[in-house]
């Protein structure tokens, strides 16, 4: 019978995530900056804070969604001479749409559990100002090649709904209608999720997760962002209720009550049981679990529902 190891975290960081604008990158407080490069920055930060040495590093995996322009990150690789590693470090790159980090921790782990690996860092990239999502106004064509225009044209794909697919916006819309939610429930839910953002930033929660990052701004000018741009603390319910819908005349999803377009990393570092107890490192957590899940990808905002029921 296969034996197992138990698969630990460690350490873990992030930058702060910036709110995306391709339309106005400009406005990007991280327009200046490539993912993989701070990616690089957040690995190294790990490395210091663990101690651990780098050659023992069994395999980096870098999670991204649009693994196209500069978010293909060479198979993982350049993150690794972003971070000054040794070229004998492997790298991956992982690429499952908005779970693409969390598919990387998984590999990770996987790796671990069944004693290919000792210690893996996981990474997560997005930059939506420089490679954004599909959508009116957005060219794509310097950054990936359109999908095939059969999904869209060709009658044999219509079960398929491509251009849902292709909006999240109106996925949530469509996913709304099934829900029994109203405006005011999403709304509410939108206001709670400010809120605590707002609370654990004001007790010290970021505290040592989020690392600072210089940035150029348009001007010239200098400046650190250690916090959540797209953070709104002085959200009202009135404010959300004002807001007009953001994907269809009728519809319900509006800016305010859905996720932000971000940029942003992060990097997670995973260890066997008996790797952290060698280098005296006390344990976060340890993943017990995982699980994956398809569904009609007009609806792919439920996902995690059949997901985390694996």
């Amino acid at each position: 019978m296969l034996q197992t190891r138990e698969a630990v975290i460690v350490d873990y960081v992030r930058s702060a995530f910036s709110r995306s604008r391709p339309r106005e990158p400009e406005k990007d407080v991280f327009n200046s900056l490539r993912m993989d490069v701070v990616a690089g920055a957040l690995v190294k930060e790990l490395i210091k804070r663990t101690k651990i040495k780098p050659e023992q590093i069994n395999d980096l995996l870098v999670g991204t969604a649009f693994p196209v322009g500069e978010q293909w990150v060479y198979g993982g690789r350049s993150v690794i001479f972003e971070a000054e590693l040794p070229f004998e470090v492997p790298g991956q790159q992982v690429d499952r749409q908005c779970g693409s980090s969390m598919s990387a921790i998984h590999t990770g782990a996987m790796e671990i559990m069944l004693g290919y690996s000792d210690i893996i860092i996981a990474c997560g990239i997005e930059h939506m100002t420089h490679i954004p999502m599909p959508g009116p106004g957005i060219d794509l064509s310097k950054m990936m090649r359109s999908p095939d225009p059969a999904l869209i044209t060709d009658p044999r794909f219509k079960k398929y709904d491509f251009l849902t697919t292709i909006n999240m916006g109106l996925t949530a819309e469509k996913l709304f209608l099934e829900s029994g939610l109203t405006r005011e429930d999403m709304d509410k839910f939108a206001l709670r999720s400010q809120q605590l953002a707002a609370k654990a930033l004001a007790e010290g929660y970021f505290k040592g997760e989020i690392m600072p990052v210089e940035v150029t701004l348009a001007d010239g000018t200098k400046q650190v962002i250690d916090c959540d741009v797209s953070m709104r603390a002085d959200t009202t319910l009135e404010g959300l209720a004002a807001l007009k819908p953001a994907f269809k005349p009728d519809g319900q999803v509006t800016a305010g009550n859905s996720s932000p377009l971000n940029a942003g990393a992060s990097a997670v570092m995973l260890m066997s049981k008996e790797k952290a107890k060698e280098y005296n490192l006390k344990p976060l957590a340890t993943i017990v679990s995982m699980g994956w899940a398809g569904v009609d990808p007009t609806v792919m905002g439920k996902g995690p529902v059949p997901a985390s029921k694996m």
